[in-house]
């Protein structure tokens, strides 16, 4: 049995179908030679899926072309505004932002080290703990900033999430 996979000139080419294509093509192979498809004698009848039911979870969702050039720079233009701007007003300046981020993540990464027994092995809630501690060092410089907060309780109880399904959690307030 040939079969022959035709993307078409105007699709968008995915690197991916061919591989599946291949896939498909030694699995037919196989089955039809351990008789496994067609006929009535086959307990479970294999159907070739067509071009559209491969193709259907990979389309693009926006088939217009996107100038990156312009998305990269309207990007860094944006970002600085922001760094030069907005958030050195709200946060402080970088290097003291950061410096008290870097102590906090410094303590706790000896925490890792000492739960992991001298390992560094950083957990999805570890990425939690990051975050709310970088929001916790933007506080210091702007404690009225609500977005902060919001940001802390948000971290934290995505955090919470993930410790369940690693550790469990227990201990909770009655």
């Amino acid at each position: 049995m040939e079969t022959t996979f035709d993307q078409g000139d105007d699709s968008p080419k995915d690197p991916r179908m061919d591989y599946l294509f291949e896939l498909l093509k030694a699995a037919a192979a196989d089955s039809e030679a351990e008789g496994l498809l067609g006929g009535a004698e086959t307990p479970f009848p294999f159907e070739y899926p067509t071009k559209e039911e491969i193709l259907a979870p990979w389309e693009p969702v926006n088939a217009t072309p996107v100038d990156a050039r312009g998305v990269r720079t309207r990007t860094l233009e944006v970002a600085d505004e922001l760094v030069n701007g907005d958030r050195n007003v709200q946060y402080g300046d970088p290097r003291a932002d950061f410096a008290r981020t870097a102590e906090l993540f410094t303590t706790y990464f000896k925490g890792i080290i000492e739960r992991e027994q001298g390992q560094i092995i950083i957990r999805p809630h570890d990425v939690a703990v990051f975050m709310v501690l970088l929001k916790v060092s933007r506080l210091a410089w702007t404690p009225g900033k609500a977005d902060s907060w919001v940001d802390i309780a948000g971290y934290a109880a995505c955090g919470a999430d993930c410790a369940e399904a690693t550790y469990g959690l227990t201990g909770w307030p009655k």
